[in-house]
């Protein structure tokens, strides 16, 4: 994944630490690539209940391509599935698609 340089000015990276912390609002991109696999059931829940709870509506999850969150598709709205792009939903999952200003 690569990022353009002229993006790189706008964003602010930060370490967190997905046992201990809690959550970090206003998020709009969040990339978690290869941490989640490590990670046993429970605490994978955790970290996902974090990224639900950080992101904004319409705002997108990273992940690595071995890591999955299909169980959680009441969330979570594959938008690039072959690069680990997830996106947080605008509305309820059943309003997404006519609700959603960038799909109109």
């Amino acid at each position: 994944m690569a990022i353009r340089a002229e993006s790189l000015q706008a964003m602010e990276f930060v370490e967190h630490n997905l046992v201990t912390d809690d959550a970090f609002l206003e998020t709009q991109l969040l990339i978690c690539r290869n941490v989640l696999i490590y990670f046993g059931a429970a605490l994978q829940a955790r970290a996902l209940d974090l990224f639900e709870r950080s992101l904004q509506r319409g705002g997108f999850l990273v992940l690595g391509s071995a890591e999955s969150i299909l169980d959680r598709d009441d969330t979570w709205a594959p938008c690039r599935p072959s690069c680990g792009f997830s996106e947080k939903p605008w509305r309820e999952r059943d309003e997404r698609r006519s609700e959603d200003p960038r799909r109109r």
